[in-house]
């Protein structure tokens, strides 16, 4: 049997957040980019559905930022490196030999905020 992607009931809400910029208060113009979005908790998923999305987003804007998956150890090294769309749901397949892993998802610099979805698959495989 394949994986149901499409099907909604299929997957299950891990993170839903939306985490503005802020800006400075000597000029309302300028703002401090968003710092990474680390889950302080560890995943078993090996299919994860992410949305990084932004709505003031432009209509030349790609890349809504990257994705790491961390060793669920003590070091925590990075193991992993996907990049994410922006507006866009990606699926990703995480590897067998992450059992257990944590994630970090960094937007891009330009982003003034970003509405951060994160998805695990608990469909039949």
């Amino acid at each position: 049997m394949r994986p149901n992607f499409v099907d909604d009931t299929n997957w299950q809400l891990i993170y839903d957040n939306l985490t503005r910029a802020v800006y400075t208060s000597r000029n309302p113009d300028v703002y401090i980019p968003i710092p990474p979005i680390s889950l302080s908790f560890s995943l078993p998923y090996r299919f994860l559905r992410v949305a990084a999305n932004n709505q003031n987003a432009k209509a030349t804007w790609r890349y809504g930022g990257y994705i790491d998956f961390l060793t669920d150890e003590i070091s925590g090294a990075e193991v992993l490196r996907r990049s994410l769309a922006c507006n866009k749901a990606v699926i990703i397949a995480v590897p067998d030999y992450l059992e257990r892993y944590r994630i970090t998802v960094a937007p891009p610099y330009w982003f003034d905020e970003i509405s951060l979805q994160v998805d695990g698959y608990v469909g039949s495989l």
